[in-house]
């Protein structure tokens, strides 16, 4: 990267932090110009150019007031045109990732349910991504999964999706087993925030929901976690530790659930 790009991206972000700050410093952000000119470059041609501000605007959408001003200068919409275009762009690869992390810190941040409904070319996205050969992809994917889980409409969003969510589990529960040890405690911690449910929360249906999730991960998803936990890497023997530590009944001895009554 040429110096006067280092100093130009230092600039960009030293506007998104101060735009952060309230609706009045992102109004003055917006009148230098500077603000458009990161959107022109989100959008432009260069897909390395890309990679490096949707990072940045995505730190302007975790305010309310960003995520605002984003939607009224239709940016959101233009990102998703261009996840619509990236099967016929060879270099998406290198901003995707950058693009589908975007919707899902929206989606969390505002509503899974809205977020998912107006810009269904997102979930598409993430499903098609667990399929793929690269680790990137699925990692991203499997990431965002996580993030969507979270809460109980994000829950509920991938509920909806019934088969093919069946199919992305055990596509999770395969790599949770067989990835490399990053990828495995990815989908360990997405694993954890699927099934992790406030007490508050748990109801008959959701508890069963999220049972059946479980149970769609692996042929004996018990034997999974408990093999993962015994391998000599803390970082996954903590991991396997978390999926059964997230409070849900149904991994307690004698629960009313099937998994410890086989």
């Amino acid at each position: 990267m040429k110096t006067n790009d280092i100093v130009r991206y230092r600039v960009y972000e030293l506007i998104v932090e101060i735009s952060s700050v309230s609706p009045e410093s992102l109004n003055y952000c917006s009148t230098s110009g500077l603000v458009t000119q990161l959107l022109r470059e989100l959008t432009g041609e260069d897909v390395l150019v890309r990679a490096t501000c949707i990072e940045m605007v995505t730190s302007m959408a975790y305010t309310h007031h960003g995520r605002q001003y984003l939607a009224q200068e239709g940016v959101i919409d233009q990102i998703s045109n261009i996840i619509i275009g990236a099967d016929s762009d060879p270099f998406s690869s290198f901003y995707l990732p950058g693009f589908v992390k975007f919707f899902g810190n929206l989606a969390i941040m505002d509503s899974p349910q809205q977020i998912c409904e107006r810009f269904p070319v997102f979930v598409e996205k993430v499903f098609e991504m667990t399929e793929s050969q690269d680790p990137t992809m699925i990692g991203v994917a499997v990431d965002t999964i996580g993030i969507l889980g979270s809460n109980i409409e994000g829950k509920q969003v991938l509920q909806k999706t019934g088969t093919r969510f069946e199919r992305l589990l055990k596509r999770i529960g395969y790599q949770a087993k067989n990835a490399s040890t990053e990828l495995k405690i990815r989908c360990l911690d997405a694993v954890s925030s699927l099934l992790y449910l406030p007490p508050e929360q748990q109801t008959d249906d959701l508890l069963r929901m999220t049972e059946t999730w479980f149970s769609s991960l692996y042929r004996d998803p018990l034997e999974l976690f408990r093999g993962i936990s015994n391998q000599p890497f803390p970082e996954l023997h903590c991991g396997a530790l978390k999926v059964f530590t997230v409070g849900n009944p149904f991994f307690s001895p004698g629960s009313s659930g099937t998994l410890f009554n086989t």
